[in-house]
């Protein structure tokens, strides 16, 4: 009997606290976690993308350019690189040896990009192997053109999300 009473009244106890929370907070808790928690990973809103009607193929130059440049440093296995406007993302594999000094490396890769494209540039550099793993992927459907400017766009802010910064 004791049992049923200590029961009874920790049930009431319970009912009590969670009436207590009005039907207002209710929302904004729900609003709060809708806002931080979506099914897709990084889901971004693009309705108004500016490059909506560009074909990223096109503008790949910049891209390029910075392929190039990287893959004359020195430890760099592979590189991967899209471009969106004046914005260049670029990833580059490097020997297993210099992961220990990927800030180092980085950092000096930073600095030959920077000195030798144009000043307008905006420059996102990452050794991420998640990164170099995502731009191989978006490189490829540019090159193929299997995807649109705003497409393009979207995925570029998701792989920014892994860059880790130096």
């Amino acid at each position: 009997m004791k049992h049923f009473r200590s029961l009874f009244i920790i049930s009431l106890l319970l009912i009590g606290l969670l009436q207590g929370c009005t039907e207002e907070s209710r929302e904004l808790l729900m609003n709060d976690l809708s806002t931080h928690h979506t099914d897709e990973l990084h889901a971004v809103q693009l309705e108004h993308s500016p490059y909506a009607n560009d074909q990223p193929k096109e503008h790949q130059a910049l891209a390029q350019k910075a392929k190039s440049i990287t893959k004359t440093l020195e430890h760099v296995t592979d590189v991967y690189a899209v471009s969106l406007g004046n914005h260049v993302f670029i990833a580059p594999q490097v020997e297993h040896h210099i992961r220990f000094e990927l800030k180092e490396f980085g950092e000096r890769a930073e600095k030959k990009l920077d000195a030798r494209l144009p000043s307008t540039t905006q420059l996102h550099f990452s050794t991420d192997q998640k990164a170099f793993q995502e731009l191989k992927k978006l490189e490829k459907d540019v090159d193929e053109k299997k995807i649109d400017g705003s497409e393009t766009h979207e995925r570029l802010l998701e792989i920014q999300e892994y860059m880790k910064p130096l």
